[in-house]
């Protein structure tokens, strides 16, 4: 039998996980922007931060005169990387 106070537990369960879901979101998309940003100062625009293999084509990136990445500036978007990833982990876990 469910009672009132289980019900109602229920729905603050199911707000909670997409209150959740919504910050999660939101920091993914800052992420990404992040990411973005930070290749497009280099004149870099065909860059996919959410592709499977977004490690692979970062190191096959160039800046828009044809020079490798800076060295700094990959390693700051790796970091941006381990932490997208981590991210995308965690809305997996939300969204089960």
């Amino acid at each position: 039998m469910c009672d009132a106070a289980g019900a109602a537990a229920g729905g603050e369960d199911r707000r909670q996980g997409s209150r959740e879901l919504k910050t999660l979101t939101a920091e993914r998309v800052r992420i990404v922007n992040r990411i973005k940003g930070l290749l497009f100062a280099q004149r870099v625009s065909s860059y996919a931060p959410l592709r499977r293999d977004r490690r692979a084509e970062l190191e096959q990136l160039r800046t828009g005169d044809g020079r490798p990445l800076p060295p700094h500036l990959k390693r700051q978007i790796v970091r941006e990387i381990d932490r997208l990833e981590l991210l995308l982990e965690h809305i997996k876990v939300v969204k089960v």
